[in-house]
């Protein structure tokens, strides 16, 4: 950072202003990004998922051109007095691209789809990184798998919490028909 502080013409003592070091870099790059995704338009005319998609495509490619470099900035994010930061950048970012997406959820699928999102985008930017094919292709394709992966794992659960909770009743309408006074 010295250096790089040099050839901008600045005094060595400047690096002070980022206490964190390289991480306030990494740090600043996660915040523009993130905020300038406010600023994409989105077609309300398609589907929540392909806006989700699309917004999650859009932010990856703005790591495009640091990727060399992408893989530093992770191990800098897994530096544990880091890691509280890294996360909650990450839960904003994805709690700022269901937002501009349109999800409307209120319930407690709020925060399955925010954890979901974060670990589908976290596992596709470690992918970018050691992606070789033109424009990223494969690194959309590994998105769009985990995507739809993610939805049906999320449609499975809720299927299977709707049995249980039929399944639950008919027990205990079948022990109140016993004379348990449940």
């Amino acid at each position: 950072m010295a250096q790089g502080a040099r050839d901008a013409g600045y005094r060595d003592v400047s690096i002070n202003l980022f206490p964190a070091g390289p991480f306030a870099l990494v740090h600043y790059h996660l915040v523009t990004q993130r905020r300038a995704l406010a600023g994409k338009r989105v077609e309300q005319d398609t589907s929540v998922d392909s806006r989700i998609r699309k917004l999650a495509l859009e932010r990856l490619r703005a790591n495009i051109g640091i990727i060399d470099r992408w893989q530093e900035a992770l191990a800098l994010m897994a530096v544990p007095s880091h890691v509280p930061s890294s996360i909650r950048e990450l839960s904003l970012l994805a709690d700022e691209i269901l937002f501009l997406a349109g999800d409307q959820s209120v319930n407690t699928s709020w925060y399955s789809k925010r954890l979901a999102l974060s670990t589908v985008y976290a596992s596709s930017e470690l992918f970018m990184t050691t992606d070789k094919s033109p424009n990223f292709t494969e690194t959309e394709a590994f998105l769009s798998r985990r995507l739809h992966e993610s939805k049906k794992l999320g449609t499975s659960i809720q299927s299977t919490g709707t049995w249980l909770g039929v399944q639950s009743m008919g027990l205990v309408n079948g022990l109140r028909s016993k004379g348990l006074r449940i």
